[in-house]
């Protein structure tokens, strides 16, 4: 509970061990932890003394007091927070000298790869929680953790801090069992999404200083990590990222402004203008496969579309250039 205004376990147990009873002497409080030698309990003590989480009382024998925690504990936090803005003030500094110390080093230099998850995992967290302006990323399988149960709440903190995150997912993303809540969650909390078909790789772009990109030399072995800073590759994957997005489908969940009147094929629309699949669109309308199809066929008649790609990408659009009714005052 206390280790975020840097306690020990020990300091900690023995504070609160202190806080819950009157003064005491120190024979006492080592009494109180038998679990503990008297020497650790004694250095513990003075731990908590330097600190001002305790104070030592006046007479003899010497009694030891724990400090009030509206007083001990707020002050600890306090210079916590004042150390972690120093250190943040000085993040522009020390990019600088990384940046002058890069240009001087070999070209292989701006690439790191990661083998381990829990390496990446700690990395893509730090890279997340670092951007400023915008999150931009390819997504498609396979996953380090499973998106269909874990929400990203990294990526909701940015979109909440008016950090512009802008993703592109592989239809194989969209189709996967249970994944559409999270994908329509992150919509509605301000994400830009859009689809295609296929992507060339699984990345993430942090503002313009940084790049992750999977890798996976076998399809059963496991993920590698790429991590790109700086530099010329790193321009050309943000180059490729912005072509691809030129292409791809937005994806709507905008019902307020219907396509079509008919309810029945306006969800069908909803859904086919997001890019799923047929089983995703079945199991959310609870039909069969056959009228599934059916549906589908029909609206691309309609449509005079050759594909669903193409009715997605055509329903997708009419949805953006539907003019919005004028309300009546206006």
């Amino acid at each position: 509970m206390l280790e975020g205004i840097g306690l020990t376990v020990e300091q900690e147990e023995i504070y609160l061990g202190m806080l819950a009873r009157p003064p005491r002497a120190m024979d006492e409080i080592a009494a109180a932890h038998p679990d503990r030698d008297r020497e650790g309990t004694v250095a513990v003590v003075a731990g908590l003394l330097d600190a001002g989480l305790a104070t030592k009382l006046a007479g003899s024998p010497e009694r030891y007091l724990a400090v009030a925690p509206d007083v001990a504990l707020e002050g600890l936090a306090r210079a916590r927070i004042d150390q972690a803005e120093h250190v943040r003030q000085a993040v522009p500094a020390l990019m600088e000298q990384l940046w002058v110390a890069s240009d001087q080093t070999a070209s292989a230099d701006f690439i790191e790869i990661l083998n381990s998850e829990t390496a990446f995992v700690r990395r893509w967290n730090q890279l997340m929680r670092t951007a400023k302006h915008q999150v931009r990323g390819f997504d498609r399988p396979p996953y380090y953790k499973d998106p269909t149960t874990e929400p990203n709440a990294e990526e909701l903190e940015r979109l909440s801090e008016g950090v512009v995150c802008r993703a592109i997912y592989a239809q194989a993303a969209v189709d996967m069992p249970g994944r559409w809540a999270d994908i329509e969650a992150g919509i509605a909390a301000g994400e830009q999404a859009r689809v295609l078909p296929e992507l060339p790789a699984k990345m993430v772009l942090y503002d313009d200083t940084t790049a992750t990109l999977a890798t996976q030399s076998d399809p059963a072995g496991p993920l590698s990590v790429i991590i790109v800073h700086r530099s010329p590759l790193l321009d050309a994957l943000s180059a490729l990222f912005e072509a691809y997005w030129q292409q791809a489908i937005p994806i709507t969940i905008d019902a307020a402004h219907p396509v079509t009147t008919d309810a029945r094929e306006e969800q069908l629309v909803r859904l086919l203008a997001a890019g799923l699949g047929d089983d995703v669109i079945q199991r959310t309308l609870g039909v069969s496969a056959s009228t599934v199809h059916r549906r589908i066929r029909h609206l691309m008649r309609k449509l005079g579309a050759q594909t669903r790609f193409q009715a997605g990408y055509q329903l997708a659009r009419a949805r953006q250039e539907r003019p919005r009714r004028r309300p009546p005052d206006e």
